[in-house]
């Protein structure tokens, strides 16, 4: 068919090194989506929308949890792909507490990813 839908959930995770001594700041995104898919034969491009829990914790500290709404769209090429989104976050900001970091972390952001992708079920 032209036109598909379809379901995924997944797990993006991202960490990096920051203030004095070197803490180590993970951010990880837990999105549960639902697919439009457009089949151009060569290509196909997908409309994704839905829940997406993601979460901040530095070494030593508890995480913390946050929830959006995502929107967002994926152009496929072959196995590879590159997609982008917005998250609408449902919180104003993201407070680190106690951590004495202050990195200006805003619970809404853009999303940027390239990978390869295959389907699991055909």
């Amino acid at each position: 068919p032209m036109i598909s839908l379809g379901a995924q959930i997944g797990l993006d995770y991202f960490t990096w090194q920051v203030g004095e001594p070197a803490a180590s700041l993970n951010i990880f995104d837990i999105p549960a989506r639902l697919v439009v898919g457009f089949d151009l034969g060569i290509a196909q491009l997908d409309a994704f929308g839905g829940f997406m829990p993601h979460g901040f914790y530095v070494s030593g500290l508890d995480p913390l949890l946050y929830y959006g709404i995502e929107a967002g769209a994926r152009a496929r090429l072959g196995l590879f792909y590159a997609e982008g989104s917005y998250l609408f976050g449902l919180a104003d900001s993201i407070d680190l507490g106690s951590s004495g970091l202050d990195l200006g972390l805003n619970a809404s952001r853009f999303r940027f990813g390239a990978g390869v992708a295959f389907k699991l079920l055909k």
